[in-house]
């Protein structure tokens, strides 16, 4: 990392950045026919459902629960179909947790913080779905399952951004309520996560499934034919900067990062980065970057020195 952001979106965009990533196509999870995903997949017994959970996900009796119950299942399911069916879970249990937050608004009685923390919720909420609903429907029917991990790391770290939000004002019954719904979405994402990372990394034979570990320990391995010369993993060097964020006026550039944001393009190819040079110092400000403004990339000055910082609420603590 080569800046330091006090937002984990920021720094969840500032990851996947760096990583092969996908366009979503219009298709819907039925459309798509999982058993001829792959011609080598072999069936797994309703028996075997509980023992991948143990082995591969951190949440096992919760995997099963899904899992065991899912009337999307065939009786004997690949392994393919168990993950299509855990991000189908995902993706429904997003949308409840969306109506809770909604419901948590018309009872607000014009509390601005509890609005404000619950349309931050929505807004990662949106972001999650469509970033599980690109993994169902182009990530993995192109198997392209860097990708995959990459969309659905994306939407843990989503839901966890729902959870700081609303922690902030859980000062109501229905708001305690929605948390810990939340809470059990974290963990199904958790268990989605982690059947992708076996199916990643041992396909079919399900003997060698394991438990996922974090990218930071090399299971990315190299990413080859990032369209980005010298990019084999981490941050990409010699890169070609779009356009500059700095402090002062030495040099052309602009003021506020999100003004440099709203310069890229909409939907830019896979091949190509916009690269936003942030230089040292502190904006204070909320940075979104729309769904559609693709491959944005944002390179600091390194930790201490490139700060974003901003609240969306009031007289809160951060």
């Amino acid at each position: 990392m080569t800046m330091t952001m006090r937002s984990t979106s920021l720094f969840f965009f500032f990851f996947l950045s760096l990583l092969s990533l996908s366009s979503a196509s219009n298709h819907h999870y039925h459309n798509h026919d999982h058993s001829s995903s792959n011609t080598n997949a072999v069936p797994t017994p309703p028996s075997s459902i509980q023992q991948l959970c143990k082995v591969a996900t951190r949440f096992p009796d919760l995997c099963v629960c899904w899992l065991s119950n899912s009337k999307q299942l065939p009786p004997n399911p690949t392994p393919l179909q168990l993950i299509y069916s855990s991000l189908s879970v995902t993706s429904e249990t997003a949308l409840t947790v969306q109506s809770k937050v909604n419901n948590i608004i018309n009872s607000a009685a014009g509390d601005q913080n509890r609005i404000k923390a619950s349309n931050n919720c929505l807004e990662v909420l949106k972001s999650s779905l469509y970033r599980i609903s690109i993994t169902t429907n182009d990530a993995l029917p192109r198997s392209n399952l860097k990708s995959a991990r990459t969309w659905m790391r994306a939407s843990l770290i989503h839901h966890t951004d729902c959870v700081s939000a609303l922690t902030k004002v859980n000062d109501t019954k229905l708001v305690t309520k929605t948390l810990s719904l939340v809470g059990s979405l974290i963990n199904i994402t958790s268990n989605a996560l982690s059947l992708l990372f076996s199916y990643d990394h041992f396909g079919n034979n399900t003997a060698s499934w394991i438990l996922s570990r974090t990218e930071h320990v090399g299971f990315w391995g190299a990413v080859k034919k990032s369209g980005i010369a010298g990019f084999k993993g981490g941050v990409p060097v010699n890169l070609e900067v779009d356009v500059m964020v700095s402090k002062d006026r030495r040099n052309p550039s602009y003021k506020m990062v999100q003004d440099a944001v709203n310069t890229a393009p909409n939907n830019t190819d896979d091949r190509k980065r916009f690269v936003i040079r942030i230089k040292a110092g502190v904006y204070e400000e909320i940075v979104r970057v729309p769904l559609e403004k693709k491959n944005v990339m944002f390179l600091g000055d390194g930790i201490g020195k490139t700060v974003i910082t901003g609240s969306l609420y009031v007289g809160l603590p951060q």
